[in-house]
Order: structure tokens, then sequence, then C-alpha cells
């Protein structure tokens, strides 16, 4: 394969991971949005709804969002143990291995 072939490979590669990344950060934001807008709107329905009574939901959900925490990290390690995988995949494609190669390959990582 010639340099500029391998250089336009490797630039493809990385735009698919780097959208892959954005579609994930743009997934994560579409649903912040919509909790906030959740949030405004059950809050909204409450009379004497005030911003100490915010602060002080803010606190116990803060102090009490250790599993949630946890969650939202084991998706992002998700992401990244993803992101890895696609890399080595197309890495891997890139070595143009024979069809024994890919059956080895396919057979080792189940």
């Amino acid at each position: 394969m010639s340099q500029p072939s391998k250089n336009m490979k490797k630039t493809n590669e990385k735009e698919i991971c780097l959208k892959f990344v954005n579609d994930q950060l743009n997934e994560l934001d579409r649903q912040l949005k919509q909790y906030q807008m959740e949030w405004n709107v059950k809050t909204n329905i409450f009379q004497g709804y005030t911003l100490i009574i915010e602060q002080m939901i803010q606190t116990y959900i803060e102090q009490n969002l250790h599993d949630v925490r946890k969650e939202i990290e084991h998706k992002i390690e998700l992401i990244h143990y993803d992101y890895h995988i696609q890399a080595l995949k197309l890495e891997y494609s890139g070595q143009n291995p024979s069809a024994s190669q890919k059956q080895l390959m396919k057979e080792l990582c189940q």
C-alpha cells in the first residue's frame, strides 16, 4: 500500500473514532438537557419552591448519588473499552490478515 493511502486510511480511522466519541458525548448532552427540562417542569409545579429548597435537594442528591456515580463511571469505562476494541480491530484489519489468521483471531476472541 502506498504511503498516501496509508495516511488516508489512518485519517479515516481517526475520523471514525472521533465520530464515535462525539456521538457518545452528544447522547450524554441530550440526556442532560432532557433531565434539566424534566427538573424544571417538576419544580415549577410546586408552589413555594425556593432556592433554599433546591439547595437542600441538591445537597441530599449529591450525598446519595454514589451508586449513580458508579454506574456513570462504569458506562464511561465501557465507552473507553469499546473505543480501544474498535481501534485494535482497525489496526488488525490494516495488517491485511489472511482468512486463516482472521479465523484464528475470531476463535481466540470468543
